[in-house]
């Protein structure tokens, strides 16, 4: 976190102010920017416009909006940013109505440059710490946030814009975007700006797909979703894979009884999964007006230092590991790779390489060692990170046959699709990965399988191309 921080300096004395700039930008290495009166920092603040600063640095005795007004009004709209004030000699009272105030420290001019550095390191981890409490007490809770979407896009923002609208309707939406892009964030910071307390239960049409085998078990398992989301929101991912019959039966529910509020969300927008078939007309008609884009991060590059700043912050802080930021290699890496996995795949990287990291800052080295071991074709769909899940969308430990489906999936893909490799990557005989593929009827495998089962006579006899 602290090599890019942002850190805004506030003082009416230009000479002073291009000083301070040049010691917290030059020889502390943030990302320093400079405000001329307390009303122009106040403005800053309060317009949102990036990059947002996460430390202020105020000059008490600022004309104007004086040093305590403008700490009042800060706090007043980011109750959360830190702020030191720089006194003279003799203004020990100023400075303590500013603590009362709400600042985070003072210190006395002129200062050291190793005070300061101290002085702004300890206040970032501890606001970054808190913070992350923060964020874990009220995602317990199941009130994550707008907040908690970082970035600062115009497409973005219009989505977040056009979330917030439809937050409190009880009326079905629709959140379109490609894997990883955040949907069901959004999903969740709707959920928690409307329905906060209320129980929110994501389920996924893959998998309502896999069990539509088995007479009236997807209507059963939706059904049970529907009772444990009333007056809360079901969350639908890729509702295009569900079967048709079962979602015209899940229109048909909540037309008879509305209690849960429904979310659906697919890479693809619902008028082409209508047309490839894939999606019930009813579904349609409730939602072609109801639309949310989630924008893919090749098209949000500007928004990469934020999340990496982000991510590295929450996985130090989780893991306990003293890794304060990234450094700007690191960053210019990042914003400049291809991304494919949007923001998952960025997280989860992120997370491989604090894992990884026994140093202060992670750096651009730091990151090409984690992507070394990930392979070229990674696709991040399994909980967007290249890992099965271990946690279902209602917050529950996952059945072991869900767990097992998910590893052999990603084996397979890790593979190529080579049985042999996959098998050999999850330690186990060729055989009994055939086996188990039938067993769990994995899509896509199960012919090959077959194929490999059948009795050694019946191949032999089989045709050769």
């Amino acid at each position: 976190m602290l090599m890019t921080a942002t850190i805004l300096i506030v003082d009416d004395n230009p000479e002073q102010l291009r000083m301070a700039e040049y010691a917290v930008g030059q020889r502390l290495r943030y990302h320093a920017v400079t405000a001329g009166s307390g009303e122009e920092a106040i403005a800053r603040v309060r317009s949102g416009r990036q990059p947002q600063p996460d430390l202020l640095l105020l000059d008490l005795m600022t004309p104007g909006a004086g040093g305590v007004q403008v700490i009042e009004a800060v706090q007043a709209c980011r109750p959360q940013l830190p702020i030191i004030v720089f006194t003279r000699y003799g203004e020990d009272n100023q400075a303590v109505q500013a603590l009362y105030a709400g600042a985070s420290d003072f210190l006395t001019k002129p200062v050291a440059l190793d005070r300061l550095r101290l002085s702004i390191r300890n206040i970032l981890k501890l606001n970054h710490m808190t913070r992350y409490v923060g964020y874990l007490e009220h995602r317990q809770v199941g009130r994550v946030g707008f907040a908690d979407i970082v970035g600062g896009n115009p497409a973005l923002t219009l989505a977040v814009a056009a979330a917030k609208a439809s937050a409190a309707s009880p009326l079905p939406v629709w959140i379109r975007g490609e894997p990883g892009t955040g949907k069901e964030l959004l999903a969740r910071a709707m959920h928690g700006n409307g329905r906060a307390g209320k129980p929110f239960i994501a389920v996924d049409g893959a998998t309502l797909e896999r069990e539509a085998s088995e007479p009236g078990m997807p209507q059963e398992k939706l059904a049970e979703c529907l009772r444990d989301a009333e007056n809360g929101t079901l969350y639908l991912r890729d509702i295009g894979a569900a079967p048709l019959p079962l979602q015209q039966w899940l229109l048909a529910v909540m037309a008879a009884k509305p209690g849960a509020r429904l979310v659906f969300s697919s890479a693809s927008g619902a008028e082409a999964l209508m047309a490839q078939g894939r999606l019930d007309h009813g579904i349609y008609r409730c939602v072609r007006d109801a639309a949310i884009a989630m924008p893919p991060l090749r098209d949000r590059r500007q928004d990469i230092p934020l999340l990496a700043r982000h991510f590295v912050g929450r996985y130090a802080a989780s893991e306990r590991k003293n890794i304060y930021g990234l450094t700007p290699d690191a960053i210019r890496y990042l914003t400049d790779a291809p991304w494919p996995g949007n923001v998952r795949q960025l997280a989860g990287l992120l997370w491989r390489a604090v894992m990884m990291c026994n140093q202060e800052l992670l750096d651009a080295g730091n990151i090409r060692l984690i992507q070394q071991w990930q392979p070229a074709h990674y696709q991040p769909d399994i909980d967007g990170v290249g890992v099965p899940a271990l946690i279902d969308g209602q917050g529950r430990i996952k059945k072991l046959r869900l767990i097992e489906e998910d590893a052999i999936r990603l084996a397979l893909r890790h593979a190529g699709g080579s049985m042999t490799r996959a098998a050999k990557s999850l330690g186990i005989g060729r055989s009994t990965l055939y086996r188990r593929v039938q067993e769990l009827e994995i899509g896509g495998y199960i012919s090959r399988a077959n194929q490999a089962t059948r009795p050694m006579m019946e191949i032999s006899s089989m045709p050769r191309s």
